[in-house]
């Protein structure tokens, strides 16, 4: 009978089959318990630890013992430059020596000034067009012009007392001097009386007063005032009326006017914040909150 290498094959697998099982079969060293047989382990057709140990391209592995690295390469040696070329000789330039500076001649020595002789003033030319030279005269002085007006003293004034408003007991005056710089004492007014003196007036509460200055001026004094009138005497011998406001309202109106219609004896007022000449009829007024008020009562 012709037999195969096919049918060989798998008689020797049937073999191998049967005494795998009897192997199997046959108990161990007496026991109970059988021992199963080892499987074959089979070889891997690739060689794995030595493809583990065979270096790839560009990888670095640590040295195995025994064994020396490789040497490293050399560094390539760059090649010296080349010598720079010597420059070109420059021409030397044809140098000429400076002229020489001409040296100046010495000073000749100086000869003493000789005294001129005095010349004789040439007399001035003669005026022919028959026009006088322009004469300069000294500008005028103030004591030239007009002497300096100023106050020189007080004066007394004479004043009428036309009428009051209110309680005539809380209407007084007083005269500011009645001897040795003493102010006189304190007396209600009575309507109609005429005294001659640097007076003094005072109101209360609701009271007012109305009086005249020399036939020249009219005033009226509010409530709550307080007021000193005189004579104002200048050092040319001219005089004007004033009156001393502390405090409260004062009306006042002239008399005697001229053309323009001005008072022609102007009171002037002094109050704490200065002095203020009244020509027309005018209120003024002064008080520590506001201060000193005007107010022109010709259209009232």
């Amino acid at each position: 009978m012709r037999t195969t290498p096919f049918r060989t094959l798998a008689l020797a697998a049937l073999a191998l089959g049967f005494a795998a099982g009897a192997s199997i079969a046959q108990p161990s060293g007496g026991g109970n318990t059988p021992t199963p047989a080892k499987k074959p382990i089979k070889k891997s057709p690739t060689d794995l630890e030595g493809e583990a140990r065979r270096p790839r391209e560009g990888q670095v592995t640590p040295a195995t013992p025994g064994e020396q690295p490789p040497p490293a390469p050399a560094p390539a040696t760059a090649s010296p430059p080349a010598p720079a070329p010597p420059p070109a000789p420059t021409p030397a330039l044809a140098t000429q020596p400076p002229p020489p500076h001409p040296t100046p001649p010495a000073p000749a020595p100086r000869q003493p000034d000789k005294p001129k002789a005095a010349t004789p003033a040439s007399p001035a030319p003669k005026q022919t067009s028959g026009i006088e030279p322009p004469t300069r005269t000294p500008a005028p002085t103030r004591s030239s012009v007009e002497p300096e007006v100023r106050f020189v003293a007080v004066d007394r004034v004479q004043v009428t007392f036309v009428g009051v408003g209110g309680d005539a007991a809380q209407a007084q005056w007083r005269a500011v001097d009645e001897g040795g710089g003493k102010p006189g004492a304190w007396t209600a007014i009575q309507v109609g009386e005429t005294v001659e003196d640097r007076v003094e007036i005072r109101t209360g509460l609701g009271v007012s007063v109305e009086l005249k200055l020399a036939d020249a001026a009219s005033l009226q004094v509010s409530h709550l005032a307080r007021l000193r009138i005189e004579r104002k005497i200048r050092s040319d011998g001219t005089w004007q009326l004033g009156a001393l406001l502390s405090r409260g309202e004062l009306r006042i109106q002239g008399l005697q006017k001229d053309e323009m219609g001005f008072a022609k004896a102007p009171v002037h007022v002094r109050t704490p914040d200065g002095t203020y000449p009244i020509r027309t009829h005018t209120s003024i007024a002064y008080d520590a909150f506001n201060g000193t008020t005007t107010e022109d009562l010709n259209n009232h």
